[in-house]
Parts: structure tokens; C-alpha cells; sequence
């Protein structure tokens, strides 16, 4: 295995400015996690360092967090899985392009955040297992748009129409932020 993966580039890093350069060995490679971090900054990607190999990585294990909570309030009947999925499209997702969750609670003040999980963090789902909502679909053989039942009745939603506007939406994101950066360099110059 090599030091170091580039666990997206098969899966479209075109598409995407995130790359991940990995650092498996903290003293005798750093510098190679390094350049590689270069070159793709010159490639127009938005790489991180990882400073330690842990299942999932980083954007995975902060997403597979998301979804835990998310089940959780699906299968504790709190909202619908339509509810849940507009919540976070068109609330904290919308920002994270540019603003990221550290940089929220930098803003926010880091009182209030820890103000706020003192009393929200004892409600959510620390469970090490997945929620039982998904394991009871998963065992009824509902494993979303492959079987068309999921969360969601595929035969119903239209998987291509939305893999076109998630497409769409990134393409016009990527465009938007790059435009921002070239103002931002303009502006800084």
C-alpha cells in the first residue's frame, strides 16, 4: 500500500476541488504529504492533510455522524425523512461551501456553542451501532434507490432528476467559489 491515497481520485476528482492527501507516517513522510498538498493547490483542489488513518477518513466520519442523528430523529419519530433532508439542505448545508462548522462557532462565540451542546449533546444518538430504523430496512431488503424503497419510494422520486440538480448545483457552486477566490486574490493584490 502507499504511503499516502487520494481516496476520490477514482471517484471524479474532476468533479470536485476536494481532494484528500493522507499522512500514514507522521515522521518519515511529512514531506511528501506536503508536496502533494502543493501540487494540488496548483491544481485548483482543496486538499487536507489527515494526520492519522482512522476508518472513514475525515469528511466520512463527520458525515456518518450527520447521518446517525438523522436516522435517529427519523426512527424517534421527531420529523419525516423529507423534513430532516430539507432541514439540512436548505439550513447548515447551505453554508458549508464557505463556512465551515469551526468557523461557525468561531463566529458564534464558542460560549454560546458550548452553552447550546451542554444542553442539546445529552438528547442526540451516541450510540456505536447503527439506528434501528436502518437496520430493519436493510433486513426487509429496503436498501434505497437500488431496491426502490428506502427512506424514500424511489418508484415515486426521480433519481436522475435529482443526480442532474445535485450535479448542477455543484458545477454552479464550484464556478461561484472560484470566481470568490479570483475576487478575493484581485482584491488582496
Amino acid at each position: 500500500m502507499l504511503p499516502y491515497s487520494a481516496p476520490f481520485w477514482h471517484a471524479g476528482t474532476h468533479e470536485t476541488s476536494a481532494v484528500l492527501a493522507i499522512r500514514r507516517d507522521l515522521v518519515k513522510m511529512y514531506a511528501v504529504a506536503v508536496r502533494l498538498h502543493e501540487l494540488l493547490l496548483g491544481w485548483n483542489k482543496a486538499p487536507v492533510i489527515i494526520k492519522k488513518d482512522l476508518p472513514g477518513q475525515l469528511a466520512n466520519r463527520i458525515l456518518q455522524a450527520v447521518i446517525r442523528e438523522a436516522t435517529n430523529i427519523v426512527h424517534m419519530g421527531l420529523a419525516t425523512p423529507e423534513d430532516v433532508d430539507t432541514a439540512i439542505k436548505m439550513g447548515m448545508a447551505m453554508r458549508f461551501p464557505v463556512w465551515g462548522p469551526l468557523e461557525h462557532i468561531d463566529a458564534v462565540g464558542l460560549d454560546l456553542v458550548l452553552s447550546v451542546q451542554r444542553d442539546v449533546l445529552p438528547g442526540l444518538n451516541n450510540d456505536a451501532t447503527p439506528v434501528d430504523c436502518l437496520e430493519d430496512l436493510v433486513e426487509r431488503g429496503q436498501l434505497g434507490y437500488k431496491t426502490g424503497n428506502g427512506f424514500y419510494d424511489w418508484h415515486v422520486k426521480d433519481m436522475q432528476a435529482l443526480a442532474a440538480l445535485r450535479d448542477q448545483f455543484i458545477i454552479e457552486t464550484l464556478c461561484t467559489l472560484k470566481a470568490i477566490g479570483a475576487a478575493e486574490k484581485a482584491g488582496s493584490g
